[in-house]
């Protein structure tokens, strides 16, 4: 992702920032219709994806170093920016790289914009029954300063580059045309986890057993 810094261009998926608190769970049970497995190997995606959280969640990337097996992401999540969440998933690609797990997402209670592209990225990809998933274009945030005609164009010209890889990977794993999915994310339209089972998106519908989380 390039840094935006000719215009002051915060790009962003969400307008409500209040941080998003990164849990490590101690231990959870994901439960589908033909399988179930226990990972104490949990870490989870509360509230927005915001700068503030990079560190906590760094912090809490670590320490499953000393956990086995696969890494298991929840995700409860409205979305954020775009690069505290390619960061997100820069740490998590190395950490793959390094150990060798498998990363399995599961959406919680919703999985929009950001953290929508984050579930894009997983290996596996499950839902509980009643979240809901929101794709939709890169935003961006301008410094309050007149901008020129040829600004504004080449801000525009710069988000749909920054997005181009998301609507190329998202349309694929849905199934969908680049103008069928052009049209999803310009309405901005709500998933159900039904729906994106149905297209092939997700690998399952889940039912999670939580057990009590730590702030460590």
């Amino acid at each position: 992702m390039r840094l935006f810094s000719s215009f002051a261009l915060l790009l962003f998926f969400a307008v409500n920032f209040a941080g998003a608190p990164i849990v490590f769970e101690n231990s959870i049970e994901v439960a589908g219709a033909n399988f179930s497995f226990r990972s104490s190997k949990v870490i989870t995606i509360e509230g927005p994806i915001v700068p503030d959280s990079i560190a906590d969640f760094q912090a809490k990337l670590y320490a499953t170093r000393k956990l086995r097996g696969d890494l298991v992401l929840i995700l409860d999540s409205p979305g954020g920016y775009v690069d505290t969440g390619e960061t997100m998933l820069g740490l998590l690609e190395l950490e793959q790289k390094i150990k060798g797990f498998q990363l399995i997402c599961v959406v919680r209670g919703r999985a929009h914009s950001m953290a929508f592209n984050i579930l894009s990225h997983c290996n596996k990809k499950y839902s509980t029954p009643n979240a809901k998933m929101i794709v939709h274009k890169i935003r961006a945030q301008l410094e309050p300063r007149p901008m020129t005609a040829e600004m504004l164009r080449e801000v525009a010209k710069e988000l749909d580059q920054s997005d181009e890889p998301y609507r190329q990977l998202n349309s694929k794993l849905m199934h969908l045309t680049l103008p069928e999915y052009d049209d999803y994310a310009k309405k901005e339209t709500s998933w159900t986890a039904e729906e994106l089972l149905a297209r092939g998106y997700l690998d399952g519908i889940v039912m999670l057993h939580e057990d009590q989380p730590t702030g460590d």
